[in-house]
C-alpha cells in the first residue's frame, strides 16, 4: 500500500489526477470562447508550481485556465462582447453613427449639406447655381448622405 491510498486529494479549479498535478485542456473539454476566438489552454495562477517550466511547450500560466485570442470587433475574457465603435461618437456635424452589423467598423449617416465618411465634409449644394434664370438657392435641411469607415 503507497501513500496515495492513505490520503485522497480534492482538484482545484483546472486540475486533475491523482494529486492534482495534470492540468485540464479547458479549451478540448468545453471551449470557453465565443464569436471564432481561438482558446489557449494554460495553468490557473491559483495554483502555479513552485518551480517555473523549463519546456518552450508547457502551458502558459493565467487566471483562468485558459486564454481568448478574440477576433476584431469583440472583447471580453470570453470574446463575449462586441465593440461599440460608435461608442466615441465619431460621426461628425450631427451624423448618426451605427454600428456595421456582423463585422468591425461602424456607419454614419450624415445631415444634409455634409459627407464623409465622417460627415466631416461639409457641402453646399447651391455652391454650382443649380437653378436657372437667375433663381435664388436654398439648401433644404432634411435628407441624408451616408458615409462609411470600416476598421
Amino acid at each position: 500500500m503507497g501513500p496515495v491510498d492513505q490520503f485522497n486529494c480534492t482538484c482545484g479549479v483546472g486540475w486533475t489526477g491523482a494529486l492534482c498535478g495534470d492540468n485540464v485542456d479547458e479549451c478540448t473539454v468545453q471551449p470557453p470562447c465565443l464569436n471564432g476566438a481561438t482558446c489557449m489552454d494554460c495553468v490557473p495562477t491559483s495554483q502555479q508550481p513552485l518551480v517555473a517550466p523549463v519546456s518552450s511547450t508547457a502551458p502558459l500560466y493565467c487566471p483562468l485556465g485558459y486564454n481568448c485570442s478574440c477576433p476584431e470587433g469583440f472583447y471580453g475574457d470570453r470574446c463575449e462582447a462586441e465593440i461599440d465603435y460608435c461608442q466615441s461618437s465619431p460621426c461628425q456635424n450631427a451624423g448618426f453613427c451605427t454600428d456595421v452589423v456582423g463585422g468591425p467598423g461602424y456607419t454614419c449617416i450624415c445631415q444634409n449639406g455634409y459627407s464623409g465618411s465622417h460627415c466631416e465634409v461639409e457641402i453646399n449644394l447651391c455652391d454650382s447655381s443649380p437653378c436657372l434664370h437667375g433663381a435664388e438657392c436654398t439648401v433644404r435641411n432634411e435628407g441624408h448622405s451616408l458615409g462609411q469607415f470600416l476598421s
